[in-house]
């Protein structure tokens, strides 16, 4: 009876929908997982160029994947940004195959120069950070799961930011059955005897943790932002998962001591978490994920106040729990981009099914771009059932990059892994 009202609903929002032509054009750049379509997630996306090595001033896409089986383990790829060759450029997980995915990739520099710094997933050993200055080899610059007391509130990298010259990343506990909170690691780098190779212990600093007033309850600290509000106080704002309800913390500092909760009941309705956070316009925006009633967003120019949170939609622009995330958002020329996590649902016609995209242009009035309503080019997941999610965006000289994720429900050859793609207007 549910499936049968919602793809009325759907149809008729559909049949419904009404707005201008879109001019945006899409191209896949890659595909099939990179050859093993067991890489199902594009987990991360972002530009760098090295500025060591035989490859010193050349451009390039870098992409983390996740993998699914255990006799796999994550990569990292990257594509020249002038010829469009993709290469691998780690090998067994950095040496590690229990590394199972790169979750972050983030250019960070420091006293030491200028490099691509890469979080993982691992639950076996916890998560691990790796670097590279020249784009090809890499370094561990942390122990596993940061030597925690229980590594499994550091099994993998969520969150990262890189904020007042400092590299901050949030752990995740994807160990859903067991109780440990996870923490919030500040990066600055100190070296050992001889002042020769970094510490890899004493170059972290435990800013958010499990002792915190906050912490019980926490499954992860999913996303990171500075933002400076209405009355021109700057903050460092960080999200969180919860099975009780999202929280949000902020900090002006950032130091151990000083973060408090600014929302800890996802927003009053109990959803529990907040995926995405991105400023636009003067306005901090929340991104959420909630199985029973969709994705929700919401904004404020003063997140300090629990009552200036404006809400822009709660049933995931009118699909509900059909489209369970909002992903991931990014900002080009404008214009506010926000890709979603479908989940599988073969009940429904295929172009109901596969990730949604929506772009705004004040932040509150919102058009689709791809999935079935009229205003969209292509239909759910770029026209393709099995690209559930769109998992990471970033822009380069004004072009829209985005990775999918592949249904993690197909574990046959059927599934084609993850894909990225273009959008230009």
């Amino acid at each position: 009876m549910f499936m049968k009202r919602s793809f009325l609903m759907l149809l008729m929002l559909t049949l419904c929908a009404a707005g201008p032509a879109f001019s945006e054009d899409f191209e896949r750049i890659a595909e099939n997982g990179f050859g093993n379509i067991n890489n199902r997630y594009t987990w991360a996306l972002t530009e760098f160029t090295p500025e060591t090595g035989a490859e010193a001033g050349r451009r390039f896409l870098y992409a983390g994947t996740r993998n699914e089986v255990w006799s796999d383990s994550g990569e990292v790829h990257r594509m020249d940004l002038e010829t469009g060759e993709w290469e691998l450029v780690n090998n067994n997980g950095f040496g590690d195959s229990s590394n199972k995915g790169v979750r972050t990739l983030t250019v960070f520099e420091n006293e030491s120069g200028k490099a691509l710094y890469a979080g993982t997933f691992n639950l076996l050993m916890g998560a691990e950070i790796f670097r590279t200055f020249d784009g090809m080899h890499w370094e561990a610059v942390n122990t596993p799961g940061f030597s925690s007391f229980s590594f499994y509130g550091a099994a993998s990298i969520r969150g990262a930011a890189v904020i007042n010259g400092d590299l901050y990343y949030g752990t995740s506990n994807d160990i859903w059955g067991v109780p440990t909170p996870p923490y919030v690691f500040r990066f600055r780098e100190k070296k050992g005897w001889f002042g020769r190779k970094l510490d890899k212990v004493r170059s972290w600093e435990k800013v958010v943790t499990p002792s915190d007033s906050f912490a019980m309850g926490q499954k992860t600290y999913a996303d990171f932002l500075q933002f400076t509000d209405v009355n021109g106080e700057t903050r460092i704002y960080a999200t969180t998962w919860n099975s009780e309800g999202a929280y949000i913390i902020a900090s002006k500092s950032g130091d151990r001591g000083s973060w408090q909760a600014v929302m800890d009941d996802g927003f009053g309705r109990g959803i529990i978490g907040v995926l995405s956070f991105i400023e636009f316009n003067g306005y901090l925006y929340a991104g959420t994920g909630d199985p029973d009633i969709g994705f929700s967003l919401y904004r404020s120019n003063d997140p300090m106040n629990a009552d200036s949170w404006e809400q822009i939609s709660t049933d995931g622009f009118g699909y509900g729990a059909l489209s369970r995330y909002a992903w991931t958002m990014m900002k080009k020329d404008g214009v506010l981009y926000l890709g979603t996590y479908n989940p599988p649902n073969p009940g429904l016609p295929e172009k109901f099914q596969g990730a949604f995209l929506y772009k705004s242009v004040n932040g509150t009035d919102w058009q689709q771009v791809i999935g079935p309503r009229w205003t969209a080019v292509m239909d759910g997941g770029f026209n393709d059932p099995l690209n559930v999610g769109i998992r990471s965006m970033t822009t380069i000289d004004g072009v829209l990059y985005l990775g999918t994720a592949s249904s993690p429900n197909v574990t046959d050859e059927t599934n084609h892994g993850l894909e990225i793609w273009t959008m230009q207007d």
